[in-house]
């Protein structure tokens, strides 16, 4: 672990900001009206999908989605299969506000960021795939565009930035929802101190970002492979709510010291949130005696989530850096607990 994480925001940064994309033209749009709203499908000049929707009752601001990280392969998410989302959505009950906005007359447009079947960690292509969407709407519609809003989550934050920065005339406003910024580092830094962690006070199998680096399939399954054996903690700790003690490292062996005390700890040093959505962080209960326990359930709801997606960016960035990009050797660990921190954690551990 002697690169530094920083080298590995600062190359990823400078590949988003410098790669360009040689332009050629886009097929034309098809379109069809149906229930007062035409619809058009078309391919950008590297084959990916878009899709634009107009109401009859337009009035001139069309939106511009961009949508987040997806992994190239199967195994933790569904890969895309085309353009899959066209507004910001809720992907528990799988609703978005398209209806919502085509009855305000708005328009909308999105495309389906792969390149080449590839998708990943793909800034630098997207950057260009966006504005080609935006050249080829504009060619469409031409002057029935008067407002252009360019918007998006996640992993749009590290495209739209830099975009707006390259083509500051193409957008009027600009919407970015959770998103990253145009370097990932911090986010990766929490990822892979999540896996550091946990390999300390629960499962010394676990390697983490040590493990990727490897190009393709088996760089995929090598990530997923770590993400798995969290997996199994959480799994447990989701039945037994971390009360068994600590079996790791052997200086706390036989201890008093429960292992949700190591995933409260996690959560509190790597940002994840101390309320979820079935956990206010401080109620109690029968089996939640105490309001850390219920901070800790809800960083256990939380962590599964975020470091899923952080290992397959993380993968993705990966097999464009090198491996070895995390150090954590001058991490200053007690530096990023405050007074109330240490309180939740000692209040846990007993």
């Amino acid at each position: 672990m002697r690169k530094s994480i920083a080298t590995l925001g600062a190359a990823t940064l400078a590949l988003t900001l410098s790669v360009a994309i040689t332009p050629s033209a886009s097929a034309a749009p098809v379109c069809a009206t149906a229930a007062g709203v035409e619809t058009c499908t078309g391919t950008l000049a590297n084959g990916a999908g878009y899709v634009f929707k107009v109401p009859t009752n337009f009035g001139g601001t069309m939106f511009f989605w961009e949508h987040g990280f997806r992994s190239t392969y199967p195994g933790v998410s569904a890969v895309p299969k085309g353009v899959e989302e066209l507004t910001p959505g809720n992907q528990t009950n799988n609703t978005d506000v398209t209806a919502e906005m085509m009855r305000a007359g708005y328009g909308i447009a999105a495309y389906d960021g792969t390149v080449k079947g590839l998708r990943g960690w793909n800034n630098t292509f997207r950057v260009e795939m966006l504005k080609e969407v935006i050249d080829t709407a504009m060619a469409k519609y031409t002057t029935r565009i008067q407002h252009k809003v360019v918007y998006g989550s996640s992993q749009a934050g590290s495209i739209i930035t830099p975009f707006v920065e390259k083509y500051p005339t193409y957008a009027d406003s600009v919407g970015i929802l959770a998103g990253t910024t145009p370097s990932a580092a911090d986010a990766l830094q929490s990822g892979c101190d999540m896996f550091y962690i946990l390999s300390v006070f629960a499962d010394p199998t676990i390697k983490g970002c040590a493990a990727f680096g490897v190009k393709g399939v088996p760089g995929h399954m090598a990530s997923v492979g770590e993400l798995q054996k969290v997996g199994a903690l959480l799994t447990a700790w989701s039945k037994n709510l971390g009360a068994p003690g600590l079996e790791h490292p052997a200086a706390l062996k036989g201890s008093p010291i429960p292992q949700r005390s190591a995933l409260l700890l996690m959560g509190l040093l790597t940002g994840i949130p101390t309320k979820s959505a079935h956990m206010d962080g401080i109620s109690t209960k029968a089996v939640i005696a105490e309001p850390s326990i219920n901070a800790t359930v809800a960083v256990l709801e939380n962590t599964i989530d975020a470091l899923a997606t952080a290992t397959l960016a993380g993968q993705s960035i990966s097999e464009i850096t090198g491996p070895g990009f995390y150090d954590n050797t001058k991490t200053d660990w007690a530096s990023m607990l405050d007074d109330g921190d240490r309180i939740r954690v000692t209040c846990n551990a007993w």
